[in-house]
């Protein structure tokens, strides 16, 4: 592939990921994320288009606003390098494709919801209604990558995430009446559960609860707070799911490898 074909995909990902922040701050507040036009989080002054170039504005400005001089929050920066890198491996591995559009797609809406849940602790219905979308969509395109899965595997991963996610919900609310999980956290599962299929929500359900846990813990355990505090659950679901689309499957096709060469010398012996 051509050096000028992945510096168009780093320059795209570098405007989705500057699109991607204006996400991150105005659907919380149910603000349109059209108009106004960007503009300092502070002092509320509208910002040139020469202040607003993504990753150089914030380097150069020092992570400050040029008017107010508060400070500008470095997940500006964070989300608009993280994106043009996803978008320069997935075209650089893609190509022009339906795959590469599928994940241009799916990698911004990840990280929008990633830190929007972080911070405010939900998951707007828009950004689980678009996952749902690419999900049923890719059930008409036949050449998809094969991490996406197929109609039986789809729906049977949607069922398993929403019984149990839904399951853990209701034990926490009506047993130890305390509220465990966010109903946008089963959203989320269901659809990702419909997109990946049963292997695929398997995975980010074990992976996403144990790195939950334990980190969960650590923060809590550090700032001295008890363990029934809301955590945001969302970023972690984002982690798995992310781990999945790098490693998911060739870590499960090497575990049932080796499980059935296991099962095989047992049964032998």
């Amino acid at each position: 592939m051509q050096i000028f074909e992945l510096t168009v995909y780093f320059l795209l990902g570098l405007a989705v990921g500057s699109f991607s922040n204006v996400c991150i701050y105005r659907l919380p507040i149910q603000q349109s994320i059209i108009l106004p036009k960007s503009h300092c989080p502070s002092c509320k002054t509208p910002i040139p288009f020469y202040y607003n170039i993504p990753l150089f504005s914030y380097l150069y400005l020092r992570g400050q606003c040029v008017f107010c001089q508060n400070k500008i929050t470095i997940r500006y920066f964070i989300v608009e390098l993280s994106t043009a890198l996803f978008f320069l491996f997935f075209g650089w591995k893609y190509g022009l494709s339906i795959n590469l559009v599928y994940f241009l797609i799916l990698i911004p809406v990840f990280i929008v919801i990633f830190f929007i849940d972080l911070k405010h602790l939900i998951i707007p219905d828009s950004l689980v209604l678009l996952i749902g979308i690419l999900a049923l969509g890719k059930l008409f395109l036949p050449n998809l990558d094969s991490i996406f899965a197929s109609l039986y595997p789809s729906a049977l991963g949607a069922l398993i995430a929403f019984l149990f996610i839904g399951g853990l919900i209701v034990f926490y609310q009506y047993v130890r009446k305390i509220e465990g999980m966010g109903l946008g956290d089963l959203k989320l599962f269901v659809v990702l559960g419909f997109l990946f299929g049963i292997k695929g929500i398997m995975f980010i359900l074990i992976v996403s609860s144990l790195s939950g846990v334990i980190i969960g813990s650590i923060i809590l355990i550090s700032k001295n707070k008890n363990f029934q505090s809301q955590l945001p659950f969302g970023p972690y679901i984002i982690i798995a799911t992310l781990i999945y689309i790098f490693l998911g499957l060739p870590l499960i096709n090497y575990t049932e490898k080796i499980l059935i060469h296991y099962l095989q010398s047992i049964y032998l012996t």
